[in-house]
């Protein structure tokens, strides 16, 4: 019941201030909870030790981890605000021809992404450019909290696959030519993979490399980055098929290791852009 009316008061503030105003108050509420929660700041600075080891900014970063999620978090509660040529103007895509190309092959595209900046953002965009795409989201403990997420999503044109009945809806989105958007970052059940990731071993999803196997959609993976306050990049990677060895379970290892590589690339790059407030590393 706290948390859902901390929601209702930030839906409120954040549809009654500009967006230069909504970010201010988000930045300032931020560092409060960046001085204040002390398990949320020991997690993220030590999530930020293992992806920066040497690096001497961690705490300013780890600052600018908790500030992005809070803009975040405004932009999306101003998701009704939003029109096609609103959005358009500012979000730059790169690489979509990538879409299309294994779009013509007819099973699907598997969009293996990461909880960097406003990953709901993408998916949003993607929907505006008249591509059908659904995503799988975990469902957040308190059900008011996620009819909301889901109506914000829904009502911009992106279909929301629940985590209790993602497989059978993804193969029969994939099968229907439809592009389907899955987090490759965490794993939010114990049937992941162990993998290396930034040096140490932590759970991987397996769900994106065993869709494909399963039914030869092949996996693109995209990241939308914040280059400015409201000006975005959503970018398309190819991620190239290994050559399947005959071995099942060898063959998701090692599909998920080839887009799990991206995938750090990417948070290397823009590590105060990775919202990950949880102990991440086994």
């Amino acid at each position: 019941m706290f948390n859902y009316a901390y929601y209702k008061l930030g839906i409120k503030l954040a549809n009654r201030l500009s967006l230069r105003g909504g970010y201010a108050l988000a930045r300032f509420i931020s560092d409060l909870h960046y001085i204040y929660s002390h398990a949320d700041r020991v997690a993220v600075l030590n999530n930020l030790r293992v992806i920066l080891p040497d690096n001497k900014r961690i705490r300013r970063i780890a600052l600018e981890v908790f500030r992005n999620f809070g803009i975040y978090l405004v932009d999306f509660f101003r998701t009704q605000r939003l029109d096609k040529e609103t959005l358009l103007k500012k979000v730059k895509v790169i690489n979509l021809e990538l879409v299309d190309e294994a779009l013509k092959q007819g099973k699907g595209v598997i969009a293996v992404t990461a909880h960097l900046c406003n990953w709901e953002l993408a998916g949003l965009t993607m929907g505006f450019l008249g591509y059908p795409i659904s995503a799988v989201a975990y469902p957040h403990k308190d059900e008011r909290i996620n009819n909301f997420f889901n109506f914000q999503r829904e009502s911009k044109g992106l279909e929301v696959i629940p985590v209790g009945k993602a497989a059978k809806k993804c193969i029969e989105n994939l099968r229907a030519n439809k592009i389907v958007a899955l987090v490759g970052d965490r794993e939010f059940t114990q049937s992941g993979l162990i993998m290396d990731f930034f040096g140490k071993e932590t759970l991987i999803p397996k769900g994106p490399a065993t869709l494909s196997i399963l039914t030869g959609a092949p996996i693109i993976a995209g990241f939308i980055v914040r280059e400015k306050e409201d000006n975005f990049t959503l970018i398309f990677e190819k991620i190239s098929q290994p050559k399947p060895t005959g071995d099942k379970e060898k063959d998701i290892f090692n599909l998920t290791r080839k887009y799990l590589s991206v995938i750090e690339n990417y948070i290397r790059q823009y590590p105060g852009q990775w919202l990950m407030f949880r102990k991440f590393w086994l």
